[in-house]
């Protein structure tokens, strides 16, 4: 049959037309490709999981950050209050006035203690400077220069461990070059 004898008898019976195709199934390509797209799919998701655990742990670190920091500032803010009182009057850090205040100094500097861990040095440091302003603080009198001395240096290793937080968080969020300055 020529070509132009099959075009006019399918033009003229609109029957259907039945067309064959013989050819081999491709079994690789069958099973390699659902084997492909699984082993993507588990590649992807590995990676999406190790980003949410990453992210979690910088997170609960910025929380610890935000706390130790609110802690750092409720000592300081409350140091300084009794040492500008006990300018004034040597006898108040241990007056019954001075109750709040020495409660807000002591738990704070609990707090602090208890969130810092005890084998890194900066967390010693930053106890031992806490303490010695403390001890200064309820001297009697108390020693108002060692006392804003010891503020300073409070601040100073507070910096230091605040920094350290945060260099782990950069750290957890997959940016490994960490500035060493």
């Amino acid at each position: 049959m020529r070509v132009s004898d099959a075009q006019s008898q399918i033009l003229i019976s609109p029957q259907p037309i039945k067309l064959e195709v013989d050819a081999p199934t491709d079994w690789v390509a069958v099973l390699l490709t659902p084997l492909a797209l699984a082993i993507a799919a588990a590649i992807f998701a590995g990676r999406t999981n190790r980003q949410q655990i990453a992210s979690s742990t910088a997170n609960f670190r910025h929380t610890w950050q935000l706390d130790l920091r609110a802690a750092l500032v409720s000592y300081l803010g409350a140091v300084k209050q009794l040492s500008v009182k006990a300018a004034l009057n040597p006898r108040h850090p241990l007056s019954d006035e001075a109750e709040e205040l020495r409660a807000q100094l002591l738990s704070s500097q609990a707090t602090v203690a208890l969130m810092l861990d005890n084998k890194k040095q900066y967390a010693k440091d930053l106890k031992n400077v806490m303490a010695e302003t403390s001890n200064a603080l309820f001297d009697v009198p108390p020693d108002i220069a060692a006392v804003l001395v010891g503020m300073e240096k409070v601040i100073g290793a507070s910096q230091v461990a605040l920094e350290l937080a945060w260099q782990d968080i950069r750290k957890d969020l997959h940016h490994k070059s960490v500035d060493k300055a």
